[in-house]
C-alpha cells in the first residue's frame, strides 16, 4: 500500500496544518502577495468542485455568495418584469369609450367603502385618462383635465380617515349601518333653504356651460360635413373644455349635495336629468372626436389607396356610431321639464334628428363598405358607363348614346375608354342577330346596343347592356353605371363653368351645348361625334382632382340627390354589394308590393320623336274608388303638353311614345282610351331568320289585347302592364286613360284590436268600429319627373282615421294627395266606420 501523503498549508506549504489555522494567514492578508495568482492556477480546481456534490464548505460558501450577489444584479433590472409589460399593455389598449364612461360615470355614494377600494377606483381614473390623453385631439383639452382629477385626487386622500388602520375594528355590514346613520344626520341638519339655493346654484352653472358645450358640439358637426376639419377641431376643443368645466361642477364641488338629492322627490329627476346630459354630452363630443379623426385621416393619407382610405374612415364611423347610440340613451333618459323652457323645443328636435343621423352613420358604415368592393379594394374591377340623354326618354332614363369602360383598382382609375362613335361603334362588332321588342322595330329589325335599355327594371336592363358589350367587344364587365346628362348640370353647379376644346358649358346650358356639339358640331370627316365627350370628361376629371374640400362635400350632396332621383343607377355583378345598394334605393329596380297593396308605374318610350321629351309636361291623375263591397277600381289619366315649337331644332317634332303602365299583377282592363298609332308600314319586318331574345322571352310575357282600344297587355316583373301608343305634335296636348279593378279588395277588420275594446263591445255595442286600410307605391321613371296627383274615395259611412305622412289631405270620406314625382313614394290611409249590429 502506498505511503500517504500528509496534506500541506496552501499558504506556507508546511504540513500539519491548514490555511485557516497557519500562523502566517494575517501576514498573507495584509501583504496579498501572490494570493491572486495563485487563486487563479487554482482554477481548474474550482470548477471541479462545482460539478461535484462533495465540496468544499469554503467553495460552497463562495458560490452562495456570488449566487446571492447575481440574484441581486437582476432583480434591480425592471426590464425583465413580464407583469410590468402586460400591465403597460393593457392600459394602451383599453377601449376609449369605456375609459370615458368610466371616468364620467355618476357614483352614488355608498356607505362603508373602505379607502383601500376609493384609491384603486382613483388609480384607474387616472390611468384612464392617461391613457385618453395619447388618443384626443387637441392636447390643451386632456392636461385641463388630468390637473383636475389630480387635484380632486389630492384633495379627496387630504379628506379622509386612515381606513386601512381601522378596518378591522369592526365588520363592514355593521360600519354600513353607522355610516348610513351618520349620512342621515348630517343630511337632516342641513338647512333647507341655504342646501336648495346651493344646488340650484350648481345647476345653473352646469346648464350653463352644458349649453355652450352643445352649442359648440353642433358647429362641430356641422364643420365636419363642411370639410372644415380645422373649425371642427376648434369646436370640439369648445366643447371638451365646456364638458369639463360642467363636469368639475358636477362631480368635483357638489357629487355629495348632488347625490343626496337625486334620492329627493322633489328636485332628484332635474338633478339626474341634467347629468344625464352632460354624459350624453361626453359621448357626443367623443364621437365627433372620432369622426374628425376619420375624415382627417382619410383626407391626410393621400399617399395611401382610395380603398385603404375608405377602410380608414369605415373603422372610425364605427367607433363614432357607438359613441353616438350612447349618446341617445342619455339623452332618451332626460326628462323634458329639467331642460331650460327656451331649449325644450329645440331639444325635443334635436332628438329626432340625432336619432336619424345615428341611422345615417350606420348606413355611412354600410356604404364605406360598399364602395370599398366597387372601387376593387379586393380585385380589379371594370365597368360599363352609359350615359343617357333623358330629352330622348328610354325606360331607365334616356337614350344611350354614349357609353365609356372603366378600370378600377385599389380605388384608382387604371383607364378610362370612351369611342368617338358611341354606341353605333359596336353595330359592325356584334355577332348576334335576334329580333327587337315589337315597339321598337318602329327603328330598327334587329336589336342593338344602343336600345338594350329596354326593361323599366334596371338590373335587368344592366345585364342586356353587358350581355351586347360582351359579345361585341369579347370581354365582359364586372357592373354598369347609367348616368343622365342632368347630372352634368349638377356638377357645374357646384364646379361652374367647364370649358373643352375650346367649348363652354355651363350649368343652364349644358345639355343643349352637348347636344348640339355632338349632333351638329363635329367634324363629319373623322365622324367622331362623340370625342367632345372624352375632352369634356378628360376637363372635368383634372377640375375634380384640385377641387376645395368644401366643394366634395357639396358633390357628395348632389351624388347623394341624383342617385335618389334615379338620375344615376348602379347594378354591380356582386350580390351582397347589390343588396346593399337595393336597401338605398339605387338600383332603379321594380319594387316588389305587399298584399293588398296597389302600385302603379308609367313608362315612357320616345322611340322616333327625336328630343322632344325636353318639352314634354306630364301629369298624372290617379283615382281610387272603393265600393261598399271593398271591390278597388283605379282610373289613371295623363296628360302630356308638348311645348316645342313646329321645325325647332331638336325638340320640333312630334313625341311618338309607347307608354306602358304597370299595375298590380291581375288587374282587369275596363276601359282605355286616347291613343294614337304609327303607320303599319313604318314597322321594319325583323329578317325570318333573326332569333327570338332569351331575355325578352323570361321578363316579357304575352297575356293579350284589349279590343277597344287596342292595348297590348303582358306580365312583367310581377305585374300587369297596359301599353298603347300616344303621339303628341308639338304645341298639342294628348289625354289618355286606363280603367281597372284590382284583383283583391280593400283590407276590413270588423274585430275590437285590444281587450278593453272587445269588453267595451260586450256592454256598449254602438262603440264597435270597423277598420280598412288603403296603401299605394307609386315608382318615378328615371328622367321624367311628372306631376302626379291621387284620390281615395271611400263610401260615404267610411271617416278617415290615419295618414301616413302629413301631405296628404284628409276628407270627410276619403283623401287627396298630390306631389311632383322626383322620387318613389307611398301613400297610405285608415278609414273606419261604425259596424251595423242589426
Amino acid at each position: 500500500m502506498p505511503e500517504q501523503k500528509s496534506r500541506k498549508c496552501s499558504l506556507c506549504k508546511e504540513p500539519g496544518h491548514t490555511k485557516k489555522t497557519c500562523a502566517k494567514y494575517g501576514d498573507f492578508l495584509v501583504s496579498g502577495e501572490e494570493f491572486s495568482t495563485k487563486k487563479n492556477k487554482k482554477a481548474p480546481v474550482y470548477i471541479n468542485v462545482m460539478n461535484r456534490k462533495a465540496s468544499s464548505p469554503y467553495v460552497i460558501e463562495l458560490e452562495k455568495k456570488q449566487e446571492k450577489k447575481e440574484k441581486d444584479i437582476w432583480s434591480d433590472v425592471p426590464v425583465y418584469n413580464e407583469k410590468n409589460i402586460v400591465k403597460k399593455v393593457k392600459t394602451q389598449t383599453m377601449d376609449w369609450a369605456e375609459m370615458v364612461k368610466m371616468a364620467n360615470r355618476d357614483m352614488m355614494i355608498k356607505t362603508g367603502v373602505a379607502s383601500v377600494n376609493k384609491k384603486i377606483k382613483e388609480e384607474q381614473k387616472l390611468a384612464k385618462i392617461k391613457s385618453e390623453k395619447e388618443e384626443i385631439k387637441p392636447a390643451p383639452v386632456k392636461e385641463s383635465l388630468i390637473k383636475k382629477e389630480e387635484v380632486r385626487k389630492e384633495k379627496k386622500m387630504a379628506l379622509s380617515f386612515d381606513f386601512e388602520k381601522i378596518k378591522g375594528l369592526f365588520r363592514f355590514k355593521k360600519f354600513a349601518y353607522v355610516s348610513a346613520l351618520v349620512l342621515l344626520a348630517v343630511v337632516s341638519f342641513f338647512p333647507a333653504s341655504g342646501y336648495i339655493q346651493k344646488l340650484k346654484a350648481a345647476e345653473e352653472q352646469a346648464v350653463e356651460q352644458g349649453t355652450i358645450a352643445f352649442l359648440s358640439l353642433q358647429a362641430s358637426t356641422v364643420a365636419v360635413f363642411e370639410s372644415d376639419l380645422e373649425g371642427a377641431e376648434a369646436e370640439l376643443f369648445s366643447a371638451l373644455q365646456a364638458f369639463s368645466q360642467a363636469n368639475s361642477i358636477v362631480e368635483d364641488d357638489y357629487k355629495i349635495l348632488l347625490s343626496v338629492a337625486k334620492m329627493l322627490p322633489v328636485i332628484g329627476t332635474k338633478v339626474s336629468s341634467r347629468q344625464n346630459l352632460l354624459l350624453a354630452g361626453n359621448h357626443l363630443a367623443l364621437g365627433n372626436t372620432y369622426l374628425i379623426k376619420g375624415v382627417e385621416e382619410a383626407q391626410e393619407n393621400l399617399e395611401m389607396d382610395l380603398t385603404d382610405r375608405f377602410f380608414i374612415l369605415q373603422n372610425h364611423l364605427k367607433s363614432a356610431s357607438v359613441q353616438y347610440k350612447e349618446a341617445l340613451d342619455y339623452l332618451n333618459k332626460v326628462d323634458l321639464d329639467s331642460i331650460p323652457l327656451d331649449y325644450q323645443k329645440t331639444f325635443s328636435e334635436f332628438k329626432v334628428l340625432f336619432a336619424m343621423f345615428i341611422n345615417d352613420m350606420d348606413d355611412l358604415v354600410d356604404l364605406s363598405r360598399t364602395f370599398n368592393t366597387i372601387f376593387g379594394g379586393d380585385s380589379f374591377r371594370r365597368y360599363l358607363l352609359v350615359f343617357q340623354n333623358e330629352h330622348e326618354l328610354r325606360p331607365t332614363g334616356g337614350f344611350m348614346g354614349s357609353f365609356a369602360v372603366l378600370d378600377v383598382q385599389k380605388g384608382k382609375i387604371l383607364k378610362i375608354d370612351l369611342p368617338g362613335g358611341g354606341t353605333y361603334d359596336l353595330r359592325g362588332q356584334f355577332t348576334e342577330f335576334v329580333k327587337p321588342p315589337l315597339p321598337l322595330q318602329l327603328l330598327n329589325k334587329r336589336w342593338e346596343f344602343q336600345d338594350a335599355n329596354w326593361f323599366p327594371d334596371f338590373a335587368v336592363s344592366a345585364k342586356k347592356m353587358g350581355w351586347f358589350y360582351e359579345n361585341g367587344r369579347g370581354t365582359t364587365v364586372d357592373g354598369v353605371i347609367a348616368i343622365n346628362s342632368s347630372v352634368l348640370e349638377r356638377v357645374l353647379k357646384v364646379l361652374g363653368p367647364l370649358e373643352a376644346d375650346e367649348v363652354v358649358f355651363e350649368e343652364d346650358s349644358a345639355i343643349e351645348t352637348l347636344q348640339y356639339e355632338v349632333e351638329e358640331g363635329y367634324d363629319e370627316e373623322t365622324e367622331q361625334p362623340k370625342e367632345i365627350l372624352a375632352v369634356m370628361l378628360n376637363s372635368l376629371l383634372e377640375n375634380l382632382s384640385s377641387v376645395e374640400p368644401k366643394s366634395i362635400m357639396k358633390l357628395l350632396v348632389e351624388a347623394h340627390d341624383a342617385l335618389v332621383e334615379k338620375e344615376i343607377q348602379i347594378y354591380i355583378d356582386d350580390e351582397r354589394t347589390q343588396d346593399s345598394l337595393r336597401k338605398f334605393g339605387w338600383t332603379g329596380e321594380i319594387s316588389p308590393i305587399g298584399p293588398a297593396q296597389d302600385y302603379l308605374n308609367i313608362i315612357n318610350t320616345n322611340i322616333q320623336g327625336q328630343k322632344s321629351d325636353a318639352k314634354i309636361e306630364q301629369k298624372i291623375t290617379h283615382e281610387v274608388v272603393i265600393d261598399e263591397f271593398e271591390n278597388i277600381v283605379d282610373t289613371v289619366i295623363v296628360e302630356r303638353k308638348h311645348g316645342g315649337e313646329p321645325g325647332e331644332m331638336f325638340y320640333g317634332s312630334a313625341n311618338v311614345d309607347y307608354v306602358r303602365v304597370y299595375v298590380p299583377e291581375g288587374s282587369e282592363l275596363i276601359e282605355a282610351d286616347g291613343f294614337t298609332f304609327p303607320p303599319e308600314d313604318a314597322f321594319r319586318v325583323p329578317e325570318s331568320w333573326y332569333g327570338d331574345d332569351a331575355d325578352l322571352a323570361e321578363y316579357e310575357k304575352e297575356a293579350g289585347i284589349h279590343l277597344t282600344s287596342g292595348t297590348r297587355i303582358t306580365n312583367e316583373f310581377g305585374k300587369t302592364v297596359f301599353g298603347n301608343w300616344v303621339i303628341t305634335p308639338p304645341g298639342q296636348t294628348s289625354v289618355f286613360y286606363f280603367k281597372y279593378k284590382l284583383p283583391f279588395k280593400a283590407p276590413v277588420n270588423e274585430s275590437p284590436e285590444s281587450n278593453m275594446e272587445k269588453w267595451q263591445s260586450v256592454f256598449v255595442p254602438s262603440i264597435n268600429k270597423k277598420t280598412s286600410r288603403y296603401s299605394l307605391l307609386v315608382q318615378k321613371q328615371s328622367g321624367s319627373d311628372s306631376e302626379f296627383q291621387t284620390t281615395i274615395i271611400y263610401p260615404t259611412e267610411w271617416v278617415p282615421a290615419w295618414k301616413s305622412n302629413e301631405d296628404i289631405d284628409l276628407a270627410s270620406n276619403g283623401a287627396m294627395y298630390s306631389a311632383v314625382l322626383d322620387t318613389d313614394k307611398v301613400i297610405g290611409i285608415a278609414v273606419e266606420s261604425e259596424i251595423d249590429n242589426e
